[in-house]
């Protein structure tokens, strides 16, 4: 259906990456592992939440809403060859 879009789903390879969190969060994360919820991990945990918390803001627009578009230039910028200062 043209204008209407879905969950991106599981598109090409996984990739991995690094996050931070503060203490707290972390151990709810070891809390909600060791009761099996949401994943036996805390990486599994953070990957459910994550990817639960991604596909909501994309079926939703998030990305349309929130940000503005950016209009792509109609002519290459001038660079600094192109516009040389007078001295």
């Amino acid at each position: 259906m043209p204008g209407k879009r879905g969950s991106p789903g599981n598109i090409g390879e996984p990739k991995s990456f690094q996050v931070t969190l503060p203490l707290d969060h972390y151990e709810y994360m070891t809390l909600i592992a060791s009761m099996n919820r949401l994943g036996l991990t805390e990486n599994d945990v953070a990957a459910s939440i994550l990817i639960r918390e991604l596909d909501a803001m994309f079926k939703g627009g998030y990305h349309e809403k929130t940000f503005h578009k950016v209009k792509k230039p109609t002519e290459q910028s001038p660079t600094a060859s192109d516009n040389p200062r007078s001295v």
